[in-house]
Formats: C-alpha cells, sequence, structure tokens
C-alpha cells in the first residue's frame, strides 16, 4: 500500500483549515493559533511504479492548488503541535475513495477488481500561545467535532511523535472479519437500562434509552411472545431483527431530527412557537401546498 498526502501550497490560504478552527472556538471554545487540512489518499493494489505515475500526471489531485507526495508533506507554512488523522471505518461506503480508484484505474488502463482506494483528512494543528493543548484535549476536540466515530475512526501525533517518526502508517479501511450465518439471541428482558445502553453502544446501534425501551416492551407482550412461539420463534429478539430495527430507526431513514418536537425562538422579533415535525410543517408541507394549488391539474 501507498499513501498520497496533497496540501494546499503554502503560499495559499487554507479556508477550509480556517472554518475548521472556527468551528472548534466557537462550538468547544478552543481556540488554536492555527490549522491546515491535508488529504490522504491510501492506495491499495497500486505499485509503487503505478503510484507515482498518478502523482506526476495530476491524476488525483490539482497541481495548480495543492502539493502532493508519497511520503508526509513538509509542515509549511507552519509547524503544527498535533496531528490528527481522520478515515472511515472498515465497511463504510467511501465515495470519494471508490471515485478515485476508478479514475485510477482507467487512466493505468486497470481492471478495477481487487484495486482500493481510500480517503482520509489529517488536520495540522499549532497551539495558541499559552492555551497549549494537551493530548485529551485534542482527543476531546477530535471526538467532538472532527470525527464520527460512528462510521469514522482517527490517529493523534504529538510534534514529538511526528519528529520521530513522520506520517501516520499506511491502513486500509477494509473488512477482514469472516462471514457466519450464526443468529444469536438478544436476552432484552433480563437487561436493565445501564445493560441496555451497553448493548445499544458495544453493537453500534445508536438507539437511546427510550428506544431500546420499546424495542424490549414490544417482545415482553404475550400475544407477541405466543405468536412467535408458533412460528418456531425464540421469545427474545434475534441480533439480526434488533439490527434491523436500529436501522429503520437511525437518523439516515427516519430523520429523528426533522420529526422531532422543536422548541423554535427568533430572538430578533422575539416570535415562539413549538413546531412539531419540521418534515410535515417544511419538508412535506411544500409539496402538499403545491398540490392544493394545482388542484384539478394535480399530477
Amino acid at each position: 500500500m501507498h499513501r498520497m498526502e496533497m496540501g494546499l501550497h503554502p503560499h495559499l490560504d487554507d479556508t477550509i483549515g480556517r472554518k475548521t478552527a472556527l468551528s472548534l472556538e466557537r462550538a468547544l471554545g478552543i481556540r488554536v493559533r492555527a490549522l491546515r487540512q491535508v488529504k490522504v489518499l491510501t492506495l491499495d493494489g497500486f505499485d509503487r511504479r503505478q503510484a507515482e505515475q498518478l502523482l506526476k500526471e495530476g491524476v488525483l489531485h490539482d497541481p495548480v492548488m495543492q502539493n502532493a507526495s508519497l511520503e508526509p508533506l513538509p509542515q509549511t507554512p507552519f509547524v503544527a503541535d498535533w496531528f490528527v488523522e481522520v478515515g472511515f471505518r472498515p465497511g463504510v461506503t467511501d465515495n470519494e475513495g471508490r471515485t478515485a480508484r476508478d479514475t485510477a484505474a482507467l487512466f493505468l488502463r486497470l481492471p478495477k477488481e481487487n484495486r482500493f482506494i481510500y480517503t482520509a483528512v489529517q488536520y495540522r494543528i499549532q497551539n495558541e500561545p499559552g492555551n497549549e493543548l494537551t493530548r485529551p484535549d485534542v482527543e476531546r476536540l477530535t471526538r467532538d467535532l472532527l470525527c464520527n466515530e460512528l462510521i469514522q475512526q482517527f490517529a493523534v501525533k504529538s510534534h514529538e511523535e511526528w519528529r520521530a517518526k513522520p506520517g501516520f502508517p499506511a491502513k486500509a479501511a477494509k473488512v477482514t472479519g469472516v462471514a457466519s450465518d450464526e443468529v444469536a439471541v438478544i436476552a432484552l428482558s433480563g437487561m436493565d437500562d445501564a445493560a441496555l445502553m451497553d448493548f445499544s453502544r458495544e453493537n453500534t446501534l445508536a438507539l437511546n434509552l427510550e428506544e431500546m425501551h420499546a424495542i424490549k416492551a414490544q417482545y415482553a407482550r404475550p400475544e407477541v411472545r405466543d405468536e412467535r412461539l408458533r412460528h418456531g420463534l425464540p421469545a427474545e429478539p434475534t441480533d439480526a431483527e434488533v439490527e434491523m430495527l436500529a436501522q429503520t430507526w437511525s437518523e439516515h431513514c427516519k430523520h429523528k431530527i426533522f420529526a422531532a418536537r422543536i422548541a423554535y425562538e427568533n430572538r430578533e422579533t422575539g416570535h415562539k412557537e413549538d413546531i412539531d415535525s419540521l418534515y410535515k410543517s417544511c419538508i412535506q408541507d411544500a409539496t402538499a401546498t403545491i398540490r392544493k394549488r394545482l388542484g384539478e391539474r394535480d399530477f
């Protein structure tokens, strides 16, 4: 595997990096002196000569705007105190990486099979004098702002660690597990609140306590248990069933934030109102309004 790092030329302003630094201050109250972002591509299934050809021809980066290298980029225009690299977890769809792989394979006239490119973002952070960040500080700001640990993972290096060994190791976000058709029965009925939340976290269900209780209560209903037993199913849910519920109730599928009850306040006018589902009142309502205006011409 080979890593390709791409960053703006030192004389160019990193507006995205500045916005990230501003977000750190506004959201977390953490001030940094400077922050720049570096795009990282991990090439898996390409040999060194092919990687160098992609680099030389500027296939995966913009030579006018960016420096690119198969080695860690120099620390310019400032020396960083901390380095954070954020990439996808194995199995998470990386559309940008897939497009880069397709582009590289097309340029090199290679088949796409068994060739992969994984994307990551590297943050180079310089401390604000008098407000030096510690490792716990950096890990906290990464978890709270830079990294969604549900789908991403991260690594941190200090200035001293980077100086001793520059860069991060090439790492493929590839699923390496073994396929299994084993189905586990989850004994939700015996779980207290703490156990329910531990199960949700450990299995990345992203379900809150209220939702876990709803699932537990459904399977505890006598009529549900009786019907399951008649069909040869265990009284308790299987891991596949719980996973299906978690995906169906996820933010992506159910839009829980859009569907929530929101206390809205316009601080300029003082107007206040309770909105019962932005999805119904804004998104669906726009369609309903158009259909009403169309009347008999509603298609």
